[in-house]
């Protein structure tokens, strides 16, 4: 299996046969040629059912510590640590794909994450173009005593400037809901004439998408299934604002859990177990470490880019058959791009 592994190394990193001129010199990370992470995993261990080409695994532990994760470039969450049991949606016999998001399920175990007003801001606007709602260009200004957003809406066939004062709560184990305070339409504030009226939102206000209702005065968002793939199953636990978006706990109890074994930075993800295709590399049973090209940086990880960051990062292998991969933080520019 390793060294089906080290001949398909060099797929991996097609792009570095190109000319300098087509491809910029790869800055090499700053491990060193003996990094010390090359003993900060346990020794594998791996049982008779594991073949050169599949293992009897149909699931792949995911361990994250201090990482900025993005499924895409602003869609993502800062992740203090999780546990993420990842499973292919074929089922048996077929590997993860990280090419496929589509094809991959993520299991959220305990997680504790940030959510910044940024990715918040660009779901939501992508679901209100989706479903033509009267509510556009929204954008979050979160502190831990409240929360602020501004944006247009459309009324008599025109969009006004709206901001709105807004509380933020819990509202069910995968919902969220926005609990405006103040409104003001056109920079008037029309709370006192929809009090006095005893008038609610949604007499004026028309709201509703896949995953966004106006009921009464309260806009509920269902997190379940407004993040793009791979699709997410989770629950929250805990919600606290905080200066610039909010903090989630999600499933169950982190103390639970057991933490494996590394000698790692603060900041990296740790594969473990199931069959799992990178590029045009499978990782049997995969044990694989994921860091920042330097020590002193946290790891940023973007799932549906992740090939730019292989082929400007570095691979090592171990003799028995654990994978550190060093990804780089910045992504090619697009004109640089090679096929991998």
């Amino acid at each position: 299996m390793l060294r089906s592994l080290l001949s398909a190394l060099p797929l991996l990193f097609a792009a570095a046969s190109a000319t300098a001129v087509e491809t910029p010199p790869v800055r090499p990370s700053d491990w060193g040629p003996d990094t010390p992470l090359m003993q900060a995993v346990p020794p594998r261990v791996l049982g008779a059912d594991v073949s050169a080409r599949q293992s009897a695994s149909n699931t792949s532990q995911l361990w994250i510590s201090q990482t900025d994760f993005r499924l895409h470039d602003d869609i993502g969450f800062f992740i203090r640590k999780m546990l993420i049991q990842m499973s292919p949606v074929a089922g048996s016999g077929t590997p993860l794909m990280l090419d496929d998001p589509k094809s991959m399920v993520a299991r959220i175990q305990a997680g504790d994450i940030f959510v910044a007003d940024a990715t918040l801001a660009s779901l939501l606007n992508e679901e209100l173009r989706n479903a033509n709602a009267p509510v556009r260009n929204l954008r979050l200004s979160t502190r831990a005593n409240g929360q602020e957003v501004h944006g247009e809406l459309l009324r008599k066939g025109r969009w006004r400037p709206l901001r709105m004062i807004t509380g933020i709560e819990q509202a069910g184990p995968l919902k969220v809901a926005l609990v405006p305070q103040r409104i003001f339409v056109d920079n008037v504030d029309v709370t006192p004439s929809l009090t006095a009226a005893s008038i609610e939102m949604s007499e004026v206000l028309q709201l509703h998408t896949a995953h966004m209702q106006l009921i009464g005065n309260r806009i509920l968002v269902d997190l379940d299934g407004l993040f793009p793939p791979p699709r997410l199953d989770f629950t929250v636990s805990s919600l606290k604002l905080a200066d610039g978006g909010m903090d989630l706990l999600l499933g169950s109890d982190l103390a639970e859990l057991k933490w494996p074994q590394l000698k790692a930075p603060q900041s990296y993800m740790f594969i473990e177990g199931g069959d799992i295709k990178m590029a045009r590399t499978i990782l049997v049973k995969a044990y694989a470490l994921f860091t920042s090209l330097s020590p002193d940086a946290p790891l940023l990880f973007n799932l549906y880019d992740y090939r730019r960051q292989l082929q400007y990062g570095e691979i090592r292998l171990r003799e028995d058959g654990m994978v550190h991969i060093a990804v780089s933080p910045v992504k090619a520019p697009a004109p640089e791009e090679k096929a991998l």
